[in-house]
């Protein structure tokens, strides 16, 4: 999704007060690339999956 259309995406859903987290990695398109970022995404990801889906 590009940029423009996230940043829409993240606007509606702090209007509807929809609980989000909106990131940006610098230099990176739809894929991310820089070793860092993947970590950070990953770590955010598992993050996600221990809080909403945990049992």
């Amino acid at each position: 999704m590009p940029l423009g259309q996230s940043v829409y995406f993240h606007r509606a859903l702090r209007r509807f007060g929809v609980e989000h987290q909106f990131v940006v990695y610098p230099r990176e398109g739809h894929s991310i690339q820089d070793r860092g970022h993947q970590l950070d995404l990953l770590g955010r990801t598992r993050a996600w999956f221990d809080r909403w889906l945990a049992g």
